[in-house]
């Protein structure tokens, strides 16, 4: 059976949730948007979407929050940064006294890391913006993920933790 417009719209929705979710790889799901593009058969959606990983598990959960527990630095070195509502553009962190919030370290790129506002309730997608120090979450650089309030990332060597909006 050929693919309808809304079946294509929904395998590519799977694969961005993947994508944000850290369970597809930035090249995985770029190739993986392309194959949908070209499938032109039911058959050929379903079998790129059958080798999906996994949504996280409990126990995954579970492990982001003891390793969130451990690995955050001690206030002092932390600094709070409110996450965009809804309603609100996408925020720019970095040295630059231009971002919308400004992070004065020498390890922060002058446009280091952008924040959007999630659909989902209490999630915000970060990307670093090719931050040459890097952003860091749990001991692992990151190019994009997802992140919720409290959760604390480093920006090169500086720390920052996520406030409700």
């Amino acid at each position: 059976m050929l693919v309808s417009d809304a079946e294509r719209e929904r395998a590519l929705t799977q694969l961005s949730d993947r994508h944000v979710e850290g369970l597809l790889g930035d090249e995985t799901f770029e190739q993986r948007v392309e194959a949908v593009l070209r499938a032109k058969r039911r058959v050929q959606l379903e079998l790129l979407l059958s080798e999906l990983p996994d949504r996280r598990s409990g126990l995954r959960d579970a492990l982001t929050t003891l390793l969130r527990a451990s690995s955050t630095p001690p206030d002092d070195e932390v600094t709070d940064v409110s996450l965009p509502g809804w309603a609100d553009l996408p925020i720019i962190l970095g040295r630059s006294r231009a971002c919308d919030v400004h992070v004065a370290d020498g390890s922060v790129s002058a446009r280091h890391l952008e924040v959007r506002a999630l659909i989902e309730r209490d999630r915000w997608l970060v990307i670093d913006l090719g931050s040459l120090n890097g952003t860091w979450m749990f001991e692992r650089r990151i190019g994009r993920t997802v992140v919720q309030p409290g959760d604390v990332l480093l920006l090169g060597e500086a720390a920052i933790r996520f406030m409700a909006p």
